[in-house]
């Protein structure tokens, strides 16, 4: 009886890989663009992109190695195929599963990758990082390349719409990323998240009401403040209210207007790159919401992961699109993710373009009113 129980023991100790998250460390500032004029912004869910071991109490669909393996492979796929020069992901393992995606990718992609460990202790889903810039310090005692706020919020936020009547707390935000870039000459703040699940759940619409005033206060106090560009993006989970999807979901929470514009309604703006794609392409997301399998299109579909840029950054926008491969059709036998990766193209060669327009027209103005008192 003994040796079984040894036996069961080792079985279970030699099946469990430990997560890894050493690959944080600041050790190289390159730029590996082959156009450094252009640079390709994505953000992508890959849905639970995790190794298959020992993963069943997560939540992840892919209950063993040799299905999780596949999924691997499919998503990176789509990441060559996408080919961004800078790439956030969520709902990624830890810095082992980044490596094997740098390993199937051709060789020369130029990729180096960054994860800094969250604290979603329920799903062990991480946010994570592949880029051809690398970070900056944004001092000379930080050697991370990526930092997370513990920054804490008290909800439901006053005047909340959510519908959720229980008893309030503070609270953060579990699965968050942010990094200081020097791009084209410009500092860069870069901000990114996956919030809480379940756009008009009553409880859940409350809490990320609070999640979204903690990345607000990030793009205050480490961007607006310090006059950088901003670059917000993420699983957001809700619908915006100033760039309707395709099918026209309307939020019940304001998580969309807190990062445009703070509880507020400040004048430090953040832009939605959807403004930049025709309605009919806005949805990021499927939802199974009958359990049948197929993507009953397009009443399934919406836009939940959003990217949001300051006006200078929005300026350089040349394309803006959502990858609607069919190589990310689910269910599941095809073995990718339920969303779709947003793609946003910028020229940088015209970041300062829209910073000269107001300067000359304030002047122009100046003159028009001096001429008139004479």
């Amino acid at each position: 009886m003994k040796l079984i129980v040894v036996i069961v023991f080792l079985t279970f100790l030699f099946s469990v890989r430990p997560q890894t998250f050493d690959c944080n460390t600041l050790n190289e500032q390159g730029d590996r663009r082959a156009d450094k004029t252009k640079f390709r912004v994505c953000s992508f869910n890959v849905k639970f992109l995790f190794d298959g071991i020992n993963d069943s109490s997560t939540g992840s669909p892919w209950d063993n190695a040799t299905v999780a393996t596949y999924h691997l492979q499919n998503v990176t796929k789509v990441i060559e195929q996408i080919n961004c020069d800078f790439l956030s992901l969520y709902e990624v393992e830890d810095c082992s599963i980044l490596s094997r995606i740098i390993d199937l990718l051709p060789a020369g992609f130029g990729y180096n990758y960054y994860l800094v460990k969250g604290k979603d202790y329920s799903t062990k889903q991480q946010t994570a990082l592949l880029t051809r810039v690398d970070p900056v310090p944004f001092n000379s005692s930080v050697t991370d390349a990526l930092l997370r706020t513990d920054y804490r919020v008290w909800y439901p936020v006053n005047d909340s719409q959510c519908g959720y009547t229980g008893t309030g707390s503070d609270y953060g935000v579990s699965k968050n990323q942010y990094a200081l870039f020097n791009v084209g000459g410009k500092e860069i703040l870069f901000v990114a998240a996956h919030l809480r699940a379940f756009p008009t759940t009553a409880e859940p619409c409350a809490l990320r009401e609070a999640q979204a005033l903690v990345l607000r206060n990030l793009a205050e106090t480490e961007g607006f403040a310090k006059g950088r560009e901003i670059m917000l993006m993420g699983d957001l989970n809700d619908y915006s209210d100033a760039v309707p999807d395709i099918n026209n979901d309307q939020p019940t929470s304001r998580v969309l207007r807190f990062l445009r514009e703070g509880q507020y309604g400040s004048n430090n703006k953040l832009i939605n790159t959807a403004t930049k794609m025709s309605q009919d392409m806005r949805y990021s997301a499927w939802w199974d919401k009958n359990s049948n399998d197929v993507n009953d299109f397009p009443g399934e579909d919406t836009q939940i992961d959003h990217i949001l840029f300051t006006q200078n950054l929005l300026n350089c926008v040349e394309n803006a699109f959502i990858y609607h491969s069919p190589n990310l059709s689910y269910p599941f036998i095809n073995y990718n993710s339920d969303h779709y990766p947003v793609v946003i193209d910028l020229d940088l060669s015209k970041i300062n373009a829209g910073s000269l327009i107001s300067p000359i027209l304030s002047f122009f103005m100046i003159c028009l009113i001096l001429l008139n008192l004479l």
